[in-house]
């Protein structure tokens, strides 16, 4: 199974790292693709059942994770459909049996404080988990960057604009 593990540990400075992006999406095979299918199916009928919707547009993943290891270098990412990245754990025996890589989705969280000392998190609307504000790293936007997105995901969460953020 998947296991989470450290990559850097203190600062972490955006800018002591390059970034490139793949021009190819990631791709599989026509038999995993069936498998992703029918297990991306079953999370939308689920979805559905508590009235929710699921977005499967394009994410970015980090294609090569050891450029993480020395806190600097190229973050090179490519994208995957959300479909892909959404099934990797339930399928991740079947994508190791055909010699894919793991899926390093990339995602921006922020811990918002308020001006009088509070600190603002969001609920899921899934399983009603407390989180941090924040999701998926999109190409929505380019040039790729973090901190746009960031302040993305809080506009599109609390409905709060860049503008009205402080550091």
């Amino acid at each position: 199974m998947y296991e989470p593990r450290i990559l850097l540990k203190g600062p972490f400075a955006l800018d002591a790292f390059g970034l490139s992006v793949a021009a190819e999406p990631w791709r599989c095979d026509a038999a995993y693709e069936a498998l992703v299918a029918e297990a991306w199916a079953k999370r939308v009928a689920a979805a559905a059942e508590r009235n929710h919707t699921l977005w499967d547009g394009t994410h970015y993943r980090l294609t090569h994770l050891e450029d993480l290891t020395d806190g600097r270098g190229i973050l090179r990412l490519g994208t995957a459909a959300f479909r892909h990245i959404a099934t990797y754990r339930p399928l991740h025996k079947e994508h190791a049996a055909r010699g894919l890589a793991p899926f390093h989705h990339i995602s921006t969280a922020a811990l918002l404080a308020t001006a009088d000392g509070h600190y603002v998190f969001g609920k899921r609307a899934i399983n009603g988990a407390i989180d941090f504000i924040g999701g998926g790293f999109q190409p929505d936007d380019a040039p790729p960057d973090l901190a746009r997105n960031v302040a993305k995901e809080i506009r599109e969460e609390i409905g709060i604009a860049s503008d009205r953020l402080g550091r």
